[in-house]
């Protein structure tokens, strides 16, 4: 079953790349070179994807004991000061 939903995540996650250009290798250099032709169009995929992940991130750290979708333990950092 992991495997099957790391398939499943995975293709997702690769088909999200696609759509975003970050595939891309010249959309890429584009992007790193801030002095030149800058494209800042992958910065908002990144600040989408960002927020997409702060919500669950959010709810899986107050929880006492995390789990996973598959009921495993997830280690998160304590709290220090």
């Amino acid at each position: 079953m992991k495997n099957f939903l790391a398939f499943i995540f995975g293709g997702i996650f690769s088909i999200g790349l696609m759509l975003s250009g970050m595939s891309n290798p010249e959309k890429v250099l584009n992007f790193l070179d801030l002095f030149g032709q800058w494209d800042a169009s992958l910065a908002f995929v990144m600040m989408g994807a960002i927020a997409v992940a702060f919500v669950p991130f959010q709810k899986l750290v107050r929880q006492p004991e995390p789990k996973t979708l598959l009921n495993e333990p997830i280690e998160l950092p304590k709290q220090t000061q």
